[in-house]
């Protein structure tokens, strides 16, 4: 061998020990990395071993001594751990059934079914009465229910406020779906409710204004009207609806107030407070403020006060006419409560008045001729007649009345013309008569008295008086006996 070939030889030899040698180490290497995991791997299943022998050392320790968590040992921490962990249980049976309600399963399953599960882990710990371990998983249990209950309040709020913004915007399909998101948390909430009723009408309710346009276009306003307030009926808190509303309102407004003021500007022009006063009171009902309509109704209350006062005028002297005094004086009086100033109304008032006072005066003598056989009652009828003459001379009435006067003056003076009466006596009796004198005595005697009231007292000397009290009426011949035959 050559030393060329003996020295290649050499090289190629050092080469492939190199390479064992990197071999060697790299096995060395994995060897030692799998013993480092195989260590580590067996600590730690040492520490969970030591724990499980730690907790059930506990478990059995407890086990070993018979705990009064009602009495003496309510304050250990074991009875403590019991107690708290019974108490989350069963707050969280009626949250977990309260999410059950809500539907929690179906918009978050995950966490649901994440919950339910710490749930049972927890229930079974307590009944395997490793009671810090229940406890411990009832805390997570807890902790999941609070994050569902804020998340199903979210969903709920986050449905009806993105629920009205859709129906704002007539996006209904997506109204629609975020209401439904929301009644999976409260099913009955009225909120939910009336939102997904206000979604299903509001196409109909579109419809409806749609065609209550056209029927505006055609000056059809009243059919309009109806159309809309349908509409408005159906969803009080639709927008679109309610601006539809105070639209046709207005329009339906401005028509009738323009139809009022035509009608009451020509009732004007004809005289007709009849039909212009309430015309102008439609018209500013609608428009309070009008000044037009002030002005309009101003013009038809003269119009109608002036009318009435010429009315009432007429009125009360054609009664005057009739003698028809009382309701003559009505009219006056009517016309003065429209205007007081009325020269007319007020020598008319007076003068019916005095008419009327001496009329009724006259219709009570006549009407109880009885009483005034009355002296007294004469003498009031003597002025009743004077009176009567007086507004005979001063106003003229017509003859009803002067035929009723003459009708007075004839009975008082009947009852003014004195009667013949026989008056008989024995011939020892003097007669007083009040207000006449004193006669006799006499056996017969004839004394003329006017119709009246007498006291009669007869009079001897020696004898009791005698008196009698005597109705004097002028119609039957009448006979008095006054005799005093009775001693002292």
């Amino acid at each position: 061998m050559s030393i060329d070939q003996n020295d290649n030889f050499l090289s190629a030899a050092k080469e492939a020990q190199d390479q064992q040698r990197k071999t060697l180490y790299k096995y060395l290497g994995f060897l030692s990395l799998c013993i480092l995991v195989g260590l580590f791997l067996f600590f730690i299943s040492s520490f969970v071993a030591d724990e499980t022998l730690i907790d059930d050392k506990i478990s059995q320790n407890e086990e070993n001594r018979t705990f009064d968590c009602l009495d003496k040992d309510k304050d250990t921490e074991f009875c403590k751990t019991r107690s708290n962990a019974m108490k989350l249980i069963s707050n969280l049976d009626k949250i977990i059934q309260d999410l059950e309600n809500k539907n929690a399963k179906i918009w978050n399953k995950e966490s649901y079914e994440r919950l339910i599960n710490s749930f049972e882990i927890g229930n079974r710990s307590f009944s395997a009465e490793r009671y810090l371990k229940a406890y411990e998983e009832l805390l997570i249990t807890e902790s999941l229910s609070k994050k569902l209950i804020q998340e199903a309040a979210e969903i709920l709020n986050e449905g009806l406020r993105l629920g009205l913004e859709f129906l704002d915007k007539g996006e209904i399909g997506q109204a629609k779906e975020k209401f439904e998101e929301a009644q999976l948390i409260e099913p009955n909430n009225p909120l939910v409710i009336e939102g997904l009723e206000r979604a299903r009408v509001y196409n109909e309710i579109i419809n409806e204004i749609n065609q209550a346009k056209n029927l505006i276009g055609d000056e059809l306003l009243d059919e309009a009207y109806i159309k809309i307030n349908n509409a408005y009926l159906k969803d009080q808190k639709n927008k679109i609806a309610t601006e539809a509303l105070k639209e046709i309102n207005s329009l339906v407004s401005e028509r009738d107030f323009s139809i009022s003021m035509k009608t009451g500007n020509e009732a004007i022009e004809r005289l007709d407070p009849l039909s212009g006063i309430p015309a102008f009171k439609k018209a500013l009902k609608i428009k309070p403020e009008s000044q037009l309509a002030k002005k309009g109704l101003d013009r038809i209350l003269a119009i109608d006060k002036r009318l009435k006062i010429d009315f009432f005028l007429r009125s009360a002297l054609d009664l005057e006419k009739q003698e028809n005094w009382s309701n003559a004086l009505t009219n006056y009086k009517n016309v003065l409560s429209l205007d007081n100033n009325i020269e007319l109304a007020q020598d008319g008032f007076s003068r019916v008045s005095d008419i009327l006072n001496v009329k009724l005066k006259i219709d009570e003598y006549i009407i109880n001729k009885d009483r005034t056989f009355d002296f007294n009652i004469r003498k009031e009828a003597i002025i009743t007649i004077n009176d009567g003459k007086n507004i005979i001379n001063e106003y003229s009435p017509g003859p009803k009345f002067r035929a009723l006067l003459q009708e007075l003056i004839i009975l008082i003076n009947f009852y003014e013309k004195p009667v013949p009466i026989k008056f008989l006596s024995d011939n020892k009796t003097k007669i007083s008569i009040t207000r006449v004198g004193v006669f006799g005595p006499f056996a017969e005697d004839l004394i003329y008295l006017k119709p009246g009231t007498y006291e009669i007292i007869g009079m001897r000397v020696g004898f009791k008086d005698k008196r009698l009290t005597v109705n004097i009426n002028g119609l039957d011949d009448e006979v008095i006996r006054v005799i005093c035959n009775e001693r002292i």
